[in-house]
């Protein structure tokens, strides 16, 4: 009799041990995936004389853990993976496959990340951003108080232009950091707005605007716009609005601004854009593409065209930056628009507010990164968890 009714609670102590267990690994392969994702500088690892970024590393546990447990986690980016699959068809005599499979990998890691329990997904999401928002301000700090130049590599990079100190806190460009700092910003803002105080929109406008970056000051206008339009505290958004338009009016005063946008000669043309023509060129090569009558928009041109065309076109180019780099231009190009459009909807809402910023986002990270790079999957991964928050899907 006593060992009847000790069973079950036996049996209970060890679901709720295996439940724990689960939870558990959960937290860790997610915590691990969002740390290499967002400091990317500190895992670059010397593979075969290659370098590796370290998130591929963290994907090879993630992915099966996933699929094994979550088979039906892929439905989120099928419709992604069918497009490609079709334009690599369409296109079997210029599709290169190694670079179509590379880039099939990216949608299937966006979708088993975004396969993790919400509640470990926040927890993780509210501590990196947090100590990213600290590691710039400190950076800043450090550099006020005149100590830049022993701050290492990792952290900061020196304008090719005038030499300027710029923080890049571990990921691979200030760019890049401020993409970083919006993704996760932007995440909890919608899932988590309870508990977001006005001085922690402080703290990420003032990381934004000491990146020393003009996309950073783009990103700073962006989460205000989605701050306000979550919140609807018009008294609290107008003092951040006038603290950040100070802020953006002070720098732009300072010698290294103004020197970059002096940079901006339209009469040049497409090379007139100073360092954004590494962003824009790529979309003006398109369009005079579209003028010449290749029919790119539907199919694509085949997985890996874009870039030998485009660096052929313009002879290995280079501007003040390295070489340009083709960026979701090259996507477009490669597999069509439909691609695209999948991409721009893996996150839906029904309010038009969080879709504009979502679009105000995505334009962001389509002229900053392309689909085969660690701010894509971030950018996608967090897409998908904004939608299953919405949605009520933990």
């Amino acid at each position: 009799r006593f060992a009847r009714r000790a069973r079950p609670l036996l049996f209970l102590e060890y679901e709720v041990s295996m439940t724990v267990s689960v939870k558990t690994i959960q937290t860790f392969l997610f915590t691990a995936a969002l740390v290499v994702l967002s400091f990317s500088d500190l895992f670059i690892f010397p593979v075969g004389g290659k370098l590796v970024f370290g998130h591929y590393i963290v994907l090879v546990f993630i992915i099966p853990f996933v699929l094994l447990r979550q088979p039906g986690a892929i439905r989120s980016v099928a419709i992604p993976l069918i497009l490609i699959l079709v334009s690599v068809v369409v296109n079997v005599n210029s599709a290169v496959l190694a670079i179509a499979l590379f880039h099939t990998l990216h949608f299937i890691a966006i979708a088993t990340l975004a396969a993790f329990p919400l509640d470990v997904v926040g927890r993780a999401t509210r501590r990196v951003l947090s100590v990213l928002v600290v590691l710039i301000v400190v950076l800043g700090l450090v550099n006020a108080a005149g100590f830049g130049a022993l701050l290492p590599d990792m952290l900061t990079v020196a304008d090719k232009g005038n030499g300027q100190l710029r923080f890049k806190a571990f990921t691979t460009e200030p760019a890049a950091a401020g993409i970083v700092l919006l993704v996760l910003s932007r995440y909890v803002l919608l899932t988590d707005l309870a508990s977001v105080r006005t001085r922690d929109i402080v703290f990420v406008l003032v990381a934004l605007v000491l990146l020393f970056s003009l996309n950073g000051l783009v990103i700073a206008a962006i989460l205000l716009a989605t701050y306000f339009l979550e919140t609807r505290k018009l008294k609290a958004v107008l003092i951040l609005g006038v603290f950040i338009a100070v802020a953006i009016f002070g720098i732009l005063q300072v010698p290294y601004f103004a020197e970059r946008l002096a940079r901006f000669d339209p009469t040049q043309g497409a090379l007139g854009y100073g360092t954004a023509t590494i962003r824009f060129l790529p979309y003006i090569y398109l369009g005079n593409e579209l003028s010449a009558g290749v029919p790119f928009l539907v199919f694509g041109e085949g997985a890996g065209v874009f870039q030998a065309k485009f660096f052929y076109a313009l002879g290995q180019e280079y501007t003040v930056n390295d070489r340009l780099a083709g960026h979701m231009a090259a996507m477009l190009y490669d597999y069509g628009l439909p691609l695209i459009l999948a991409i721009l909807l893996m996150y839906r809402s029904r309010s038009p507010g969080r879709m504009l910023t979502h679009l105000l986002t995505s334009a962001i990270v389509f002229f900053n990164s392309g689909i085969g790079t660690y701010l894509f999957i971030l950018y996608g991964t967090f897409s998908l968890l904004e939608k299953r928050s919405e949605r009520g899907v933990g």
